[in-house]
């Protein structure tokens, strides 16, 4: 009987699913109704960015790696759920920033905390040479699928 294979692939989709339910079993993202996984990374990246500059769509595009209908239609719920709002700039009305509303900011600052926290539990106990190389070996499986995707 052979044994069971490892299969890179399936082992970091599984990996992303643990992450997902530890951040879901969290009290924190309990308490925001309609809030996606995707959406709480969106809003700690607003929050952080948005006192420093303006933020637009195409940010999120390159900081997500995401495509372009992929953010529109994350920003569409959002707007939606009343977590932001999509303002023109003086200087190009075609160009609109993300501001998060008075609502977003509230969840914000608890969901950066928690991000905090799980990340905090996720690296106990793996020293820094440890992180360098898993990020070493991600970096050279991210760009494998890149040239994958082409």
């Amino acid at each position: 009987m052979e044994e069971n294979k490892k299969i890179l692939t399936k082992d970091i989709r599984c990996l992303s699913n643990v992450i997902k339910r530890v951040h879901f079993a969290s009290p924190v993202f309990k308490e925001c109704e309609n809030l996606t996984g995707m959406h709480s990374y969106v809003l700690g990246y607003l929050s952080r960015e948005s006192v420093k500059r303006d933020v637009f769509q195409r940010d999120l595009e390159a900081v997500f790696e995401m495509r372009r209908s992929t953010a529109s239609e994350i920003l569409k719920l959002m707007e939606k759920n009343g977590l932001i709002t999509r303002e023109p700039i003086e200087s190009d009305g075609r160009l609109k920033k993300i501001v998060l509303t008075e609502k977003a900011k509230e969840f914000s600052t608890n969901i950066e905390q928690e991000f905090h926290s799980i990340e905090e539990k996720v690296t106990e106990g793996i020293s820094k040479e440890e992180l360098d190389a898993f990020y070493l070996v991600y970096n050279k499986i991210k760009a494998n699928l890149i040239q994958l995707s082409r």
